[in-house]
């Protein structure tokens, strides 16, 4: 009996819960932290002290962010592979070799990354937020769809999204589910849609929307099936997941501790140590 397919008021109800329960609180973490990042965070408290004074603001919060990737994170992944037979020569030999062939396979990948290299952004979300999500894809549109893909073609492709753009269950080490959420113009999903195959295509009428109007999607997976929709809206189209996992990996940077608090709110409490940094470099200033 084939396994159930998620119906699309199951993805809605979903990501309503993860979005408003489990991840409210760390995403409003995030988005205090960005006013650090980017300079825009009120210096006082109170509107009658902003009006009558000054708000200079250091750029202390983002060099910690910057400096930290640029400097003392690693954009080289260290690929291991254990051999499977510990008493032979040619065992290990066979496992080195793997592990330096992966290791390629990932350089060029993290090369063709489309916002840049996935290493040293996962670096600046651990960062400034003490979470980061790798999304792993294959991409098999070359630049010549006519011909057999050349020997040394690469298809896998690594981005490092933010963390806040992926919904998984955050006591899970290996996912077996989430959602993406995320826009794409109408003429890239329309293209998108004609490859899958799907009928609903044709409904996409560009009387009534723009080729280069975003559109909102969610991209849901689970260990059995592979979900595309528009929040609040039927599903666009629907397969079988058949690579036997979800492709994407949520890491902890490793600061701080799980607050004791149950049930916990703010999920899980590692990055408050970086917190603390981004703000102690207003809170000095303030101070003068």
């Amino acid at each position: 009996m084939p396994p159930e397919r998620p119906t699309a008021k199951e993805i809605d109800e979903k990501v309503f819960h993860y979005l408003h329960t489990i991840w409210r609180d760390t995403h409003a973490n995030m988005e205090d932290n960005d006013t650090y990042i980017d300079l825009s965070y009120n210096v006082w408290d109170r509107d009658d002290q902003r009006k009558s004074r000054g708000q200079f603001r250091p750029s202390t919060p983002k060099n910690i962010v910057n400096h930290a990737s640029d400097q003392f994170l690693a954009h080289i992944p260290d690929v291991n592979r254990d051999p499977i037979d510990v008493d032979k020569d040619e065992s290990e030999e066979s496992a080195n070799n793997v592990a330096v062939g992966v290791k390629h396979v990932l350089m060029d990948a993290a090369r063709r990354a489309v916002k840049g290299n996935p290493w040293k952004q996962t670096g600046k979300y651990f960062s400034a937020h003490g979470y980061g999500v790798l999304e792993l894809a294959l991409d098999f549109t070359g630049p010549r769809e006519d011909r057999r893909f050349p020997g040394f073609w690469n298809p896998v492709r690594l981005e490092a999204l933010h963390p806040s753009r992926v919904l998984m269950d955050p006591d899970e080490k290996i996912p077996t589910f989430a959602t993406k959420r995320f826009t794409m113009n109408l003429k890239q999903l329309k293209a998108l849609l004609r490859q899958k195959h799907a009928s609903i295509v044709d409904e996409f009428d560009p009387k009534n929307r723009a080729p280069w109007e975003d559109v909102a999607l969610y991209l849901d997976w689970d260990m059995d099936w592979v979900t595309l929709k528009e929040p609040g809206e039927r599903i666009l189209y629907q397969q079988r997941n058949t690579w036997g996992l979800v492709p994407y990996l949520g890491v902890y940077a490793g600061f701080g501790m799980e607050k004791t608090a149950w049930p916990p709110t703010t999920l899980p409490s590692w990055p408050r140590e970086s917190f603390s940094l981004l703000r102690a470099a207003s809170k000095c200033r303030r101070k003068e």
